[in-house]
């Protein structure tokens, strides 16, 4: 009677409170699909509300065009979705791209389920976290070197590979990474608590204190991107992230549970589950599962992976964490499960407490391995630690495949997989306690090869030029086809490797005349095996753009190609007395014009980076001054001077 009495006293009591409506902040996913290019009728209409000063002092500071995304205007369609809820609207924020609109509790739901709202929060409420932009420079792993260096993902890596394109589901108890700095970029795509029935994986009231913990740490293996703290191994991977578990107690619901989550992570899409979950010994009340179960198919947590992987999913589970022969959780010994096992510091010898099989039915379990011992994660609370377990083990080998699939977008999954199998410690033999070993990602993106990497282009020498990274472990040949989108004038170039992955082609003067964007294709083929594969991975081109960089975030190019011209053209702005020497702290560029009125020059590294700098104006010199000493490598000055547009290159030795 104190439970019936307890829900009426709440029924009461709501409406006092439900249809108080609050000033609240809605933040929308984007500004809608209508063109702001400038020449646009978004565009013109925007421009014309804007002072002449406005426009003349942000053309002063190198704005142009001069509007960009930031000052788009809200999309109508959005904001007379949210006025036919509630027409309270009290504000709008352009660069925020959100309304302030006051909304009942109830309200408020409605809100936030609409496709195109990110957020609903009260204005009373602290809402905002510091931004933090994602630093595409070249990535410094840190203290989460070694986990990634064991399993050989620098070289992908390096080419500006991270996952992208692959969709990765993530099951555990929890995951509170808005919080966390390494996770802030994270491409979370949907989310789901099955536990409470919302969409809140992160603890909520009703959770004990560690009830995200472990998930969270799990995430930031994978999914991390932070320089020298924790690096993940497929950080720009999408993800779906599911909440299965409950911390208050160990129950055999949590099985079924996982199950529901399983079948939610394949129906959204995903091509490879990550779990380090297991079902075996539950509290007092529930009944434990004897090993003469774990056969890989009676178990529902093992016929949930089963079915997944019938559907074509490849399913990555934990080991366990006993030690001993025959003691692997469920579903570790599911049929189809990628099951994985922990190594020591060093992914040599096996952690003492990695589980062993084989499974109730014989079969040699697990599958593979990576490092599990002292592995470098972050908590909820922002704490750097070193985590033992196969659970860390277990996101390793997902992201492995997270990469594979990024640069195999097309490939059946299941071929990735035996393809790791096949480039692991113990190729062909096995046994149950590390299965095939410590598997390596870049001979495996090779044996699979061709796979093409997304190319980058650069300004080499004032020449628009193209940077190619291709895995394969035969020879290729690459051909790169360039159709001017003007002219339609097709040009063919046969791409020359330089270094390592890459491949490189530079494009004359010609190939622009008459339009200065070209429509590319590059088709590579094995010599040996015959295998054609070209990127883009469709039918389709991607655009290069005359004297436009256009680089991967964190692409690690090489400078063996890097050079400058040393008989520039008489209208070319030169950089002097060079190559500069490492440490300078001033360039000299020589202007060959005499009309020139407030020049305006950017600096930038070859990876893209702005270098910051400012610019001093004599005569025919342009003195650049970066704000800190230059290290060795390459750079790149853009100019500004009147109307005219140049890009020069120098070495720093």
């Amino acid at each position: 009677m104190r439970l019936l009495f307890v829900l009426l006293t709440v029924s009461i009591a709501l409406p006092l409170w439900a249809q108080q409506r609050v000033p609240c902040r809605v933040r929308f996913t984007d500004k809608g699909p209508e063109s702001f290019a400038p020449g646009s009728a978004l565009y013109q209409s925007t421009l014309a509300l804007y002072h002449p000063r406005a426009i003349e002092r942000r053309r002063s500071v190198g704005f142009n065009p001069i509007l960009n995304e930031d000052d788009k205007p809200l999309y109508v369609p959005y904001k007379q979705s949210i006025l036919a809820i509630s027409d309270s609207l009290l504000s709008e924020l352009v660069w925020l791209n959100a309304v302030i609109v006051g909304l009942d509790p109830a309200e408020q739901q409605r809100v936030q389920a609409l496709p195109f709202v990110l957020s609903v929060k009260p204005t009373s409420s602290l809402s905002y976290t510091q931004l933090r932009e994602i630093d595409c420079s070249p990535v410094v792993y840190g203290p989460s070197e070694q986990q990634l260096l064991s399993v050989n993902v620098k070289q992908l890596h390096d080419a500006g590979l991270f996952g992208q394109g692959a969709r990765i589901g993530v099951i555990d108890n929890g995951f509170r990474w808005r919080e966390m700095s390494t996770l802030r970029h994270a491409q979370v795509e949907r989310e789901y608590d099955f536990v409470y029935r919302d969409t809140i994986t992160a603890n909520q009231p009703g959770d004990v204190d560690a009830q995200d913990a472990h998930g969270s740490c799990i995430f930031s293996v994978i999914g991390s991107w932070s320089h020298d703290s924790v690096s993940g191994v497929a950080p720009f991977a999408t993800y779906l992230l599911a909440k299965s578990e409950d911390m208050r107690y160990e129950r055999r619901i949590e099985e079924e549970l996982f199950v529901e989550a399983m079948h939610w992570v394949e129906l959204n899409g995903a091509d490879i589950s990550s779990s380090s979950l297991g079902y075996l010994a539950f509290d007092s009340t529930d009944a434990s599962t004897p090993y003469e179960l774990l056969d890989g198919k009676t178990t529902y947590a093992a016929r949930a992976i089963n079915l997944a992987a019938q559907r074509g999913m490849l399913c990555v589970t934990a080991a366990g964490n006993y030690g001993r022969p025959k003691t692997l959780i469920t579903p570790a010994d599911a049929d189809s499960a990628i099951t994985v096992g922990a190594m020591a510091i060093g992914a040599d010898t096996l952690w003492a407490y990695s589980s062993k099989g084989p499974t109730a039915d014989g079969r040699i379990k697990p599958d593979i391995t990576a490092q599990g011992m002292g592995v470098h994660c972050q908590t909820p609370a922002g704490n750097l630690v070193r985590s033992s377990g196969t659970s860390l083990a277990t996101p390793i080998v997902a992201g492995q495949l997270g990469l594979l699939r990024g640069l195999y977008p097309d490939m059946p999954l299941q071929q990735l997989r035996d393809a790791l199998y096949a480039n692991s410690m113990f190729p062909t033999q096995r046994d149950s306690g590390m299965g095939h070993g410590v598997a390596n990602t870049v001979s495996t993106a090779r044996f699979l090869g061709p796979g093409i990497g997304r190319p980058n282009v650069v300004i080499v020498s004032t020449n628009t030029s193209m940077f190619i990274p291709i895995f394969s472990s035969n020879a290729v040949s690459v051909k790169v086809t360039a159709v001017n989108r003007t002219t339609k004038q097709s040009t063919e170039i046969v791409a020359r490797p330089i270094e390592g992955v890459w491949y490189y082609v530079e494009y004359p003067e010609s190939t622009f005349t008459g339009g200065d964007t070209l429509d590319i294709r590059v088709v590579a083929t094995d010599e040996a095996l015959g295998r054609v594969r070209a990127y883009p991975h469709d039918q389709s081109t991607f655009q290069v753009v005359r004297n436009l960089v256009d680089l991967s975030c964190a692409v690690r190019l090489p400078t063996t190609i890097a050079r400058v011209d040393e008989h520039p053209t008489a209208l070319q702005p030169t950089v002097l007395e060079q190559p500069i020497e490492a440490g300078s702290s001033s360039i000299v560029v020589s202007l060959p014009w005499t009309d020139v009125l407030k020049p305006l020059a950017r600096m930038y590294a070859l990876t893209g980076q702005e270098v910051p700098a400012t610019a001093q104006h004599e005569g025919h010199r342009l003195y650049v001054h970066p704000s800190q000493p230059l290290q060795p490598g390459v750079y790149v000055i853009t100019l500004l001077v009147n109307s005219r547009h140049s890009v020069i290159s120098f070495v720093v030795k």
